[in-house]
């Protein structure tokens, strides 16, 4: 089994909105594609319709939805939820990336 690797992302679109969860609790959102959903604190469970996987994030982490649909959030301890409605900033990357630049 593959150990999971975790990759920051700099140029993501800040939350625009939050909302609280209790141990437990979910919310059913209207997501569309290119929509961000951050774990501010806490831990959340995020599973989307038409998508077999299951996606559990930890304070810090970020969900960029891939399709439109409904999208539940469950909160796996008291959690903070944190909403983009894009994930990227307006402005493009310019430039050329390499392997080399990671050294």
């Amino acid at each position: 089994m593959r150990t999971p690797q975790t990759f920051r992302i700099s140029n993501l679109s800040p939350p625009s909105s939050r909302f609280d969860l209790a141990a437990g609790q979910y919310r059913f959102l209207a997501a569309r594609p290119d929509q961000t959903i951050y774990c501010l604190q806490g831990g959340l469970w995020i599973t989307q319709e038409q998508d077999v996987r299951d996606y559990l994030l930890q304070e810090g982490d970020a969900f960029i939805v891939p399709r439109p649909g409904k999208v539940m959030v469950q909160a796996l301890g008291s959690s903070c939820v944190g909403l983009s409605p894009k994930a990227l900033d307006d402005e493009p990357f310019r430039g050329s990336f390499s392997p080399d630049l990671l050294k």
